[in-house]
């Protein structure tokens, strides 16, 4: 069964739209994710180099 032209571009919108907002929340949350790792290790560098400064 052929698709026509019209059926074919809403199917690829159809997937944009709905897998777009889907990887931008995942991808959001990895990188928030990322930031709290970095933050944490900056914590850590930071508390060791106050005890060695003291």
């Amino acid at each position: 069964m052929a698709m026509t032209f019209k059926q074919q571009m809403l199917s690829i919108f159809g997937i944009f739209i709905f897998g777009g907002p889907v990887s931008f929340i995942l991808l959001k949350n990895h990188l928030y994710e990322k930031r709290r790792e970095y933050f944490k290790l900056q914590k850590q560098r930071d508390a060791q180099n106050t005890k060695d400064t003291n």
